[in-house]
Order: C-alpha cells, then structure tokens, then sequence
C-alpha cells in the first residue's frame, strides 16, 4: 500500500510539472528510485497509471473540499476558501494536462467529467441551498442550473486558452472568477457579508 501511494504522489507531482505526454514510465521509476519491474507490479501501462493517479488526486480533493464546507463558518466563506485551495492547487500545473487527458487518455478525462458534473455540481448546489436558507443567496438562484455554469467557467479557465499564463496571473483570473460568481447570486446582505471579509 506504502508503495502504491508512493507512485500515485510521485506520479501526480511530475505529471502537474511537466504534463501527462512528456513524461515516461521510465522518467516515473527514476524518480521514485524504484525499477521499472516494481512500477508494472501495480500498473498495468501508462494509461492505467494515469487513470489511478488520477482517481487518487480527486478522492483527495473531494475530502479536502468536505472539510473547508464544514470548517467555514457561512457559505460565502465555503465558496472563497474552495476558490483558494484550487488556486493554490493550480497554480503552478503545467496547462498541458488538461491538454494531454483530453487528447492522449480519454477514459481519464471521462472520469475527470463525471467528476465535475456529479461531485462538484452536488457541493456547489449545496452551498447554493445553504447560502439560500440563510438568506446570502437570492431566492431566485437557480440550484440547477448556476453550478453547472460555475464548472463550464472554471473549464473555460483551465482549458480555452482565454487566459495564458504568460499574460493572466492565474490567482488573480481566479479572484474575479469568484468574485463575479458570488455578485451574480448574492442578496445585499451576502454582498455586505462579501466587502466585510475582503477588507480584513
């Protein structure tokens, strides 16, 4: 088990860094200090390694994510600290993953789709259903459609190409992302609730 995990993180660090194509089981097993022979005892081939590595990083983020809701104190504040755990988990991976997942390992990026549309959609229309009982969202929100619109934004970020990184300071797109997406739905109240806690 120590070993799987082992390769599933070295795994995730160099494919952030250098992106899914580039990288070879080979330069995988240097880096790990283990032998090729050892990685084949828990991957069948590179595309299964991708797939695991993959499932790894999102089960993480999904439990990560459940702990920042439940830790906060009011939906407006699950939303941003959610928005900062993505930025700083973003930040610096190389945009030729989302690339290469699309292009070179399609039933990953299937995964990483049924993730965004069932995982992420059911936080976002929970925090959506909070902020509403508690009267810092609008009673005309719409629980169904605004999370998918907040995936295709946060799609349209990582992958359209509207924002290179050698223009747009990926931290900043993503502020005025969630910034954007709270007026959007906030009552005067969360807006007050918003302007209170960027001035601390």
């Amino acid at each position: 088990m120590q070993t799987l995990l082992k390769i599933l993180e070295g795994s995730e660090t160099l494919f952030g860094k250098y992106g899914i194509k580039s990288i070879t089981m080979d330069d995988i097993a240097k880096e790990l200090g283990m032998s090729k022979k050892t990685l084949y005892q828990y991957v069948s081939d590179k595309n299964d390694l991708v797939e695991k590595t993959l499932d790894f990083h999102l089960q993480r983020s999904e439990h990560t994510c459940e702990l920042l809701i439940q830790e906060q104190n009011n939906p407006i504040e699950a939303m941003l600290a959610i928005g900062d755990f993505f930025c700083q988990h973003m930040k610096d991976t190389n945009p030729a993953l989302m690339f290469d997942l699309r292009k070179y390992h399609p039933s990953a990026f299937q995964m990483l789709n049924e993730y965004r549309l069932d995982t992420i959609v059911k936080q976002i229309k929970g925090n959506l259903e909070v902020g509403i009982k508690d009267g810092f969202y609008r009673q005309d929100v719409n629980t169904d459609i605004i999370p998918r619109l907040y995936v295709a934004v946060v799609d349209g970020i990582l992958e359209s190409g509207f924002f290179p990184r050698d223009k747009f300071k990926f931290e900043e797109v993503v502020n005025q992302m969630l910034c954007y997406h709270i007026h959007g739905i906030a009552t005067p109240k969360g807006i007050e609730y918003l302007n209170s806690i960027s001035k601390k």
